[in-house]
């Protein structure tokens, strides 16, 4: 009798427990569709997270917590959590144009591996917001040879009027007798979402030392990005720069999934210039 009594106290307890702590899940939209970057917060806690380009987003609560949704350019929005399990939110544009800095540009704070196939590479990628004022994205890999590259962007996003972005970027390979650097100057230009798919123009504005066997040469270009989200959760990212010697293009494809509550991601990249050419597939996660 003793261990039925028991045994009831410990699963109410642990109901009781499960009630407190949950996830909640849900979609933010506005009137022409999901809004990708938003950022939800439970009020009074640091705790937080972000929509995926198609709006949906996954956050830790108790009951009795209030979320406030909230997007640059749209007035937040709270809610008070009792027993739902799923919270879908509309926001309503502001009729503010003052300039505001935003931190979504890049992808939530996360770590990553990533393994590219062409040089057999090995390599890490962090991304995390300083201060709530820069985006930085950091990788770093080597085929643990002689074989080296490093990423890096650094950018903040800026609001008067129209979404924009302005940021640096810095690729920096040294790979099996090729070497080159570029870096680049992004400013968005267009943003909108048609379709419920979230499109994104940049203008870039690029420079690059390129040096192999054959060539060397050192140049001023040119260049666009688009980013959208795809069918079935993915995300895409395409960029073509114009050099007078040679043409830059890469892309990259990204899925979120999750794991109990735990948010990952995969992704495969693919670059190419000259006699360069790399496929990278990577993994990461958000926290």
């Amino acid at each position: 009798m003793q261990h039925l009594l028991l045994t009831f106290l410990l699963l109410i307890f642990t109901g009781i427990t499960t009630a407190q702590n949950r996830t909640v899940t849900g979609v933010i939209s506005d009137p022409d569709g999901p809004i990708g970057g938003a950022i939800i917060t439970v009020k009074g806690t640091e705790r937080y997270s972000t929509t995926n380009f198609d709006g949906f987003y996954s956050i830790m609560v108790k009951d009795g917590d209030v979320l406030v949704f909230s997007y640059v350019g749209y007035e937040s929005q709270e809610v008070k959590v009792l027993n739902q399990k799923s919270i879908h939110v509309t926001l309503i544009g502001s009729m503010s144009c003052d300039l505001q800095i935003l931190t979504n540009y890049l992808e939530p704070d996360q770590i990553g591996f990533a393994n590219g196939v062409n040089y057999h590479t090995y390599g890490l990628k962090l991304n995390h917001s300083l201060f709530n004022l820069l985006n930085t994205s950091l990788g770093i890999g080597s085929s643990f040879n002689s074989d080296l590259y490093l990423n890096f962007t650094l950018g903040t996003d800026l609001k008067f009027n129209k979404y924009n972005f302005i940021g640096f970027d810095m690729k920096l390979y040294s790979l099996q007798n090729i070497s080159f650097n570029q870096e680049a100057l992004v400013f968005e230009i267009f943003n909108t979402i048609a379709k419920q798919d979230k499109i994104s123009l940049f203008l870039k504005a690029s420079h690059l030392y390129y040096q192999d066997v054959y060539s060397n040469f050192n140049e001023i270009g040119i260049g666009a990005t688009v980013t959208s989200s795809l069918a079935l959760g993915i995300s895409h990212r395409t960029s073509f720069d114009y050099f007078k010697s040679v043409n830059v293009f890469s892309t990259r494809l990204t899925k979120d999934f999750y794991i109990g509550n735990r948010q990952f991601n995969t992704s495969i990249n693919y670059q190419h210039l000259e006699r360069f050419e790399e496929f990278t597939i990577g993994l990461g996660y958000h926290f």
